[in-house]
């Protein structure tokens, strides 16, 4: 991955939440109608002999981002249905521009649930990513040598799961890190897989699901041994996994989640952190 893909991401991000302003993807209606949808255009991609070139409307795209934040779970999910992973290809951040697509028009039915389907809750993984971009729209994250310098903070994070065993911890990345996962996961997942194979000893997954903060929850005493490990094995210096900039800003002021006309809208993704830095994921 580089800075251009990372710059993608983050510009993916910006549009489905001023999107989602208007129509909402987050959740609701708008995410259950779009889950629907979902696997019907996947199973027409993996039918086309375009495969992923095929952009879906960025309603699907949103969707899709979230399953193939599993990467194992969409693996698994593809190779049962379909027989083969279906990768993105150049459409990993991409939609087409038409609000929706005729053959993918879908009639809702309140007895059938598409995450089970799915095989993957990718309702409640949709609500977990909504406020990721907040936590990466800090002002380093326009800094393009943060950026560049964030991509081998995550290649020395693969490496330390490497080193102490990728099963043996549950590891917490800082944010610029984590988009930097986020990104290569999106890329090519079969990709993906085999890389962090190479670096880690086995394929990564990725566990959005741990998110409570309190004092002596996983996700905290998780991130006190991350901490100490990286330290252990790169020194402490400035360019320590918690650095400054690139860690957890707080939540996002209730106005930015519940949506506001699109220019105010990306002033307050830009906004200084409201909180004290701390972790990742």
């Amino acid at each position: 991955i580089n800075r251009d893909e990372l710059q993608r991401h983050l510009t993916f991000l910006r549009q489905v939440h001023v999107y989602s302003e208007c129509e909402s993807i987050y959740d609701g209606q708008g995410l259950e109608l779009a889950l629907t949808r979902y696997i019907r255009w996947l199973s027409l991609i993996a039918r086309s002999a375009t495969g992923a070139a095929f952009l879906p409307p960025i309603d699907i795209a949103w969707v899709w981002h979230c399953h193939r934040l599993a990467p194992l779970r969409y693996a698994k999910f593809c190779e049962s249905r379909f027989g083969r992973i279906i990768d993105p290809g150049s459409a990993a951040y991409q939609f087409c521009e038409t609000g929706s697509l005729e053959n993918v028009s879908v009639t809702l039915d309140p007895s059938a649930d598409p995450c089970a389907e799915l095989q993957y809750d990718v309702r409640e993984a949709s609500h977990r990513q909504k406020t990721f971009l907040w936590q990466v729209s800090g002002p380093r994250f326009r800094d393009e040598a943060f950026l560049d310098a964030a991509l081998g903070r995550y290649e020395r994070f693969l490496r330390l799961m490497g080193l102490h065993g990728y099963r043996s911890h549950f590891w917490v990345p800082s944010y610029d890190i984590d988009l930097c996962w986020h990104t290569h996961m999106l890329m090519t997942t079969s990709g993906y897989m085999q890389a962090t194979a190479a670096l880690a000893g086995a394929p990564v997954d990725h566990d959005d699901s741990v998110n409570d903060r309190s004092s002596e929850s996983k996700l905290t005493t998780s991130w006190a041994t991350t901490q100490r490990l990286w330290r252990e094995a790169f020194g402490s210096d400035e360019d320590g996994i918690d650095k400054d900039g690139g860690c957890y800003r707080g939540e996002p002021p209730v106005s930015w989640v519940e949506g506001l006309p699109a220019q105010t809208s990306k002033q307050a993704a830009h906004a200084e952190p409201p909180a004290p830095l701390s972790s990742g994921l």
